[in-house]
C-alpha cells in the first residue's frame, strides 16, 4: 500500500512539473539563415573569419518593422530557465573608410519581450525587472571594431534601464549574398553574456543573474549611402 502511494505521490509530481514547464513557455530559434557560398568568402589571415574591409563604405540596416530577416534571443538559467525574444528592434551599421572606426547602433523596444507566457511577460515590463514604462528603449552603440582571435568584436556601450555599462561583443561576418528577389543581404550573427544586475535589476533566489543572448542579422545597403572604396 505504501509502495502504491509513493508511485502516484511520484506520479503526480512529474505531472506537475511537465505542467509547470509547458505552462512556463518556451521560446527557440525560428528565423531562416541565409546560406552563403564559401567559395565567394575572402577570410582574415589572422582570424580566419571575414573582416568588414570587403563591405562598401555604406550604411546597413535592418528591421523588424520592415520584416528583414533578424532575430534577437536571449535566456536566463534559474530553477526554470526563461528563453525568449524581442519582437521590435533595428540594427545599423555605419562601415567607415577605415573599417575598424565602423560603428553599430541597436535599438530595441523592450516593451516587446515574449517569452510565451503571458503572466511573465508582464511581469518582465513591470517596474520589477524592465520598467518599460520608465525606459521604453534599449540600446547598443559601439565605437569601434577590432579583430579577435575567432571573430570580430563591437566596442560600445549599453544602455538598459537608464544604466549605461561598456559591452564588447564577439559576432561574425560570415559574407554576403542575393536574396530571392535579387538584392544584396550582408549576413551577421553572435552571441554574449551580461549581468543584469548591472542594470538596476535586483538578485532574485532561482532566477540567473547572467543573461545570454544570441542575435542573427541580414543587413540591407540603404539606398541612400551608397559610396564604394
Amino acid at each position: 500500500m505504501i509502495k502504491q502511494i509513493i508511485i502516484v505521490a511520484v506520479g503526480v509530481i512529474c505531472f506537475a512539473l511537465l505542467w509547470t514547464y509547458y505552462k512556463w513557455g518556451f521560446v527557440k530559434s525560428n528565423v531562416k539563415k541565409t546560406i552563403i557560398n564559401k567559395t565567394d568568402r575572402t577570410i582574415s589571415s589572422k582570424t580566419k573569419t571575414l573582416d568588414l574591409s570587403q563591405m562598401p563604405i555604406a550604411t546597413y540596416s535592418a528591421s523588424t518593422k520592415n520584416k528583414n530577416n533578424l532575430e534577437l534571443l536571449f535566456s536566463i538559467a534559474g530553477l526554470l530557465n526563461t528563453t525568449g525574444r524581442f519582437n521590435e528592434f533595428s540594427v545599423t551599421l555605419n562601415v567607415d573608410t577605415v573599417w575598424q572606426k565602423s560603428n553599430i547602433n541597436v535599438s530595441i523596444n523592450a516593451s516587446s519581450i515574449y517569452t510565451n507566457n503571458k503572466m511573465r511577460d508582464e511581469s518582465l515590463v513591470s517596474d520589477d525587472f524592465f520598467d518599460t514604462k520608465k525606459y521604453p528603449e534599449i540600446k547598443f552603440v559601439s565605437d569601434s571594431i577590432t579583430l579577435g582571435d575567432t571573430s570580430l568584436i563591437a566596442h560600445g556601450k549599453l544602455e538598459l534601464m537608464g544604466k549605461i555599462n561598456t559591452l564588447n561583443f564577439p559576432f561574425i561576418y560570415y559574407g554576403n549574398t542575393k536574396n530571392n528577389i535579387g538584392q544584396f543581404v550582408y549576413v551577421f550573427e553572435g552571441q554574449f553574456d551580461f549581468d543584469r544586475t548591472k542594470y538596476g535589476m535586483l538578485h532574485e533566489t532561482g532566477v540567473g543573474d547572467m543573461v545570454h543572448v544570441s542575435f542573427y542579422v541580414d543587413l540591407m545597403e540603404n539606398k541612400y549611402a551608397k559610396s564604394m572604396r
